[in-house]
């Protein structure tokens, strides 16, 4: 084992430029970040921002490689030309991979790491950061741009003497709808973890910790970014790289399958079988409302090397049975399942290997500790974006890594709620679709295997309980019966239960519970006998939620029965009524019918979009009785609400005046061959009788010899096609017009 361990050791050396000396700072990589105070805390409304620096940690001819020291300054365009930092306590942490922790294996890590060349891929991360920062006014179009460089660069495979180059950092700060800074509003993206410092080549690689999140979830946007070693200065690369495509691909190697960075998380998948040491740089694009409001970037050089023989561990897709990472469900859905990854590999000692699970996404709870009867889990109440929150049984942490050999489960579960299917995160913009990233590693020494994989769950609003429509609801003419007729808007995720029918005198109630129906194929119902009835009815729905097995009420609109009033004044009917509904459409129409109390034959006299009507009775001996159709756009004449009935007794009422005729709707109407038209004259006098189109053209006119009370006219349409049509009498000095239809 001591000869594997000098070998790997020595072949690692070889493969990353022998034992040439490098400048002090060993340099990997970095990032630069910012966060915004909230209301209510200590400095509300300032700036913190945060470096991270990761550098290498070896050894050289006896002496530790250059630290970066406690303190830093950015340089900035801003309102803040210099911002200090101070390393925070604690740092640096080795960051190294993390390996069986078998003595007789080859580790890779900070302490004891022997003398040997650069790019051994044993790395700390520094992190510094600055008090608050107060930032007034707002950033010009091409942002605030925060900056740190120093010196040196590792050497590189794919960079031109990489290791006397400096490193430049640094994040952009964008303007937002001419918003001052202070306070502030935004917080930067921010990686959700450490680089991975080393890759092992021969296998398809998912490299994800380039992920990043963003607190306010604007939109996040990944490509590649260019690697600098001055504001204006981009790195040199060797031939057969460039910044977008700085790993190994089919010119150095035909195996190779060319890096690829995905814009929507961040993961770069590629498969490479050339080894060496790989500058490359991640820029993530934050978006408010589509506007530009972020820019940062990691710079990070990446040791590609051969691990042996090791496959990396597979996540079983969690959905559809095994072979979807992605689910749909509908708010109110308790999502519970298992996590299971595998790893069928072992060590070269002929033990399996074991797997380190990570889960990262926003909608995690805070970890809970284990205890002595419970297992480590994650709150369902706090420390997530939106509760509830996501729980993991066991759940990972820092602490108390969730590990285990060959394979390995944990139960996912999450009751989502309404506010997860339109959670106004950011800028009004509804999200619903849930990521959750995990992140599988092995213990293969002296460089684990990992993979990363992402799943999705998508929370679509539930649906709207089961409601009913009211269509119309009429009242019975003898003995006042009430009729409502409706329709059940239905919804498969719902079981009906019951409609409940209730009453009242006043639209503010209170309302009484009339009957309740547990039949759900009835679509009208009528209260009998009800010779005093209610003006207003509604009927509440209720129906079980399939998803969380919860019963919902939902109460339909209040209507109201059309009650008609009559005034008989100078031979005039003066006719008034409700509508049906609180908020009447302005489509809605009332269809106004007559009759004579002796003749069963009711008349559509006419129809208006208002509530009130006057009929030119004249003095026509008799009782008359009216009554209203009354109907919206979405029923028309299919169901009418029909009005109570009043009537008009004109039977010895006589014109004092003697000089008043009225004019009668014809009957039929709508006709298609002949109609009679009825006029009561006060005296024996001359008529002029004419028809005219809507337009006012002058279609027919005859002089009629009227004689004194009752008179009819037989109208043909010949020669007229179908329409409406008006019809005028007329003795010289008044004139009455009513309307006919003509119909085919």
């Amino acid at each position: 084992m001591k000869n594997f361990k000098f070998i790997l050791v020595l072949v690692i050396g070889l493969l990353f430029f022998g034992s040439k000396a490098v400048k002090a700072t060993h340099y990997m990589g970095g990032e630069i970040t910012w966060e915004c105070i909230p209301a209510g805390q200590p400095d509300a409304g300032k700036f913190i921002f945060t470096v991270k620096l990761y550098r290498e940690c070896y050894t050289t001819n006896g002496g530790s490689a250059a630290n970066f020291g406690n303190s830093i300054s950015l340089s900035s365009n801003g309102p803040v030309s210099s911002i200090p930092l101070t390393r925070l306590t604690g740092w640096p942490k080795d960051i190294s991979p993390v390996c069986n922790n078998d003595t007789s294996f080859a580790h890779i890590s900070c302490v004891g790491m022997p003398n040997g060349t650069a790019n051994m891929g044993a790395v700390q991360e520094y992190v510094y950061k600055s008090q608050p920062i107060q930032l007034i006014g707002v950033p010009p179009a091409t942002g605030w741009k925060f900056s740190y460089s120093s010196c040196c660069r590792n050497p590189s495979t794919n960079i031109i003497n990489g290791q006397q180059k400096y490193y430049y950092l640094r994040a952009i700060m964008y303007p937002f709808a001419n918003t001052n800074t202070f306070p502030c509003f935004d917080n930067s993206p921010t990686f959700a973890e450490p680089p991975f410092t080393v890759l092992c080549s021969g296998y398809p690689l998912t490299y994800s910790n380039n992920s990043a999140y963003d607190i306010e979830y604007d939109s996040l946007v990944y490509e590649w970014g260019e690697p600098l070693e001055s504001v204006n200065g981009p790195l040199t690369f060797n031939q057969g790289y460039t910044y977008v495509n700085p790993f190994p691909d089919t010119i150095q190697n035909a195996l190779n399958t060319p890096a690829s960075i995905n814009i929507h998380t961040g993961d770069i998948n590629m498969t490479c079988f050339t080894t060496g040491a790989f500058v490359s740089d991640s820029k993530v694009t934050a978006y408010k409302y589509g506007i530009k409001v972020a820019e940062i970037w990691r710079d990070m050089q990446i040791i590609i090397t051969d691990c042996g023989i090791n496959e990396p561990p597979e996540l079983t897709p969690p959905f559809n049975n095994g072979t979807s990472f992605i689910d749909t469900v509908y708010a109110g859905k308790l999502v519970d399942f298992n996590l299971s990854a595998f790893d069928i590999n072992f060590l070269t000692n002929g033990n399996p290997q074991s797997i380190n699970f990570r889960i990262f996404s926003d909608e995690l709870g805070s970890f809970i500790p284990p205890t002595a009867t419970a297992p480590p889990t994650f709150s369902a109440t706090q420390g997530c974006l939106l509760p509830p929150c996501v729980t993991l049984t066991p759940a990972p942490d820092i602490s108390f890594p969730l590990t285990a050999v060959l394979g390995i489960s944990t139960n996912f579960s999450w009751q989502t709620t309404s506010s997860h299917s339109n959670a106004n995160i950011c800028g009004g913009v509804l999200n619903n679709v849930y990521k959750f990233r995990v992140v599988l590693m092995d213990d293969y020494c002296p460089i684990p295997a990992s993979n990363s994989f992402w799943f999705t769950i998508v929370v679509l609003p539930k649906p709207d309980p089961m409601k009913v429509k009211i269509n119309c609801i009429s009242v019975e003419p003898t003995n006042y019966d009430i009729s409502i007729d409706y329709s059940l808007v239905e919804d498969t995720l719902y079981s009906f239960k019951s409609y409940k029918i209730y009453c009242s005198d006043s639209l503010n109630g209170a309302y009484t519970l009339i009957d309740s129906i547990n039949n759900i194929n009835l679509t009208n119902y009528t209260y009998l006998g009800s010779f005093a009835p209610k003006s207003y009815y509604y009927i509440a729905t209720t129906s079980m939620y399939l998803v969380d097995s919860m019963d919902y009420t939902v109460i339909s609109d209040t209507v109201r029965i059309v009650n008609i009033d009559a005034i008989y004044s100078s031979g005039k009917a003066y006719l008034s009524w409700n509508s049906v509904n609180t908020y009447p459409s302005s489509l809605s129409k009332s269809y106004i019918y007559r009759r004579l109390s002796n003749n069963p034959q009711w008349l559509l006299l006419d129809s208006t979009n208002s509530l009130n009507y006057i009929d030119s009775l004249g003095y026509v001996s008799g009782n008359w009785l009216y009554m209203i159709g009354y109907t919206d756009v979405a029923n028309l004449l299919n169901c009418p609400s029909m009005s109570n009935v009043v009537n008009i007794n004109t039977i010895g009422i006589t014109d004092n005046n003697n000089n008043i005729f009225s004019l009668e709707q014809n009957i039929p109407n709508p006709f298609n061959k002949i109609t009679t038209i009825r006029f009561v004259s006060t005296k024996n006098q001359k008529f002029t009788f004419s028809v005219y189109d809507v337009n006012g053209r002058i279609i027919s006119t005859k002089k009629i010899n009227a004689n004194k009370g009752n008179n009819e006219i037989l109208f043909s349409r010949e020669g007229l096609s179908s329409g409406i049509y008006i019809y005028e009498l007329s003795d010289g000095v008044n004139s009455v017009s009513k309307r006919f239809v003509v119909s085919e």
